[in-house]
């Protein structure tokens, strides 16, 4: 959003009037749109990159699917400092671009980096322009302040991501999903002769009972 031009004319922007201000503030605009632009084509190729690569490591076990989440040690210390390597590899969103995710993937952390630097450029021009922020002069704390704010942002994306329902995708059918397949006749076992109960015979004419005799 800022440019060499404004801090050399800042004396001259203060007594020339509206002519210099316009003419500044078209140029700023054009200034951030190319740099807007060229970013997002940045990202579009990293984002193209990183799905090849996570493509070509298809087989690869990825580095969040283990449940340990402490590395086994025999020294204190350093379990404490692989833990947190560890740690760093699988949750960091920059740090763990090196390595595969089965949720938070290569592409998903190229486009979560992509949405915080435009989201902390709309924080910082809002500061500029409505609260009235000395950028100019501070943009190196400005940038700070922008990049604060929007952290929380970034961790609940990257939350979204990682905490998605997903199910598991096997390479291959499990054993209970195998269609059956038929007998072979020497293997099936032959049913022998099942004795059925008798039942008692019916008569071919019933007998009413006799007028005398109690409800049944």
């Amino acid at each position: 959003l800022l440019d060499d031009l404004s801090q050399e004319l800042e004396v001259m922007e203060e007594s020339a009037g509206d002519v210099l201000a316009s003419y500044l503030d078209g140029y700023r605009t054009m200034a951030m749109v190319n740099m807007m632009v060229f970013v997002v084509i940045l990202a579009m190729l990293a984002a193209g990159c990183a799905y090849h690569v996570d493509h070509k490591q298809d087989k690869q076990a990825a580095i969040d699917q283990s449940k340990n989440k402490v590395v086994e040690k025999m020294d204190q210390q350093e379990m404490l400092f692989a833990t947190l390597a560890n740690t760093f590899r699988r949750d960091h969103l920059l740090v763990g671009i090196m390595y595969k995710h089965r949720k938070m993937t290569r592409e998903k952390r190229v486009w979560t980096v992509l949405l915080s630097w435009l989201v902390t450029e709309a924080v910082a021009t809002v500061m500029a322009a409505e609260l009235k922020f000395k950028v100019e002069r501070h943009f190196v704390a400005v940038g700070l302040v922008a990049g604060v704010l929007v952290f929380p942002f970034t961790q609940f994306v990257q939350f979204l991501y990682e905490w998605r329902p997903q199910t598991r995708i096997h390479s291959q059918p499990p054993l209970g999903s195998t269609p059956a397949k038929p007998i072979p006749l020497k293997q099936q076992t032959h049913i022998g002769h099942l004795d059925r109960p008798r039942r008692p015979a019916i008569p071919a004419q019933v007998q009413p009972p006799p007028r005398a005799a109690p409800p049944r």
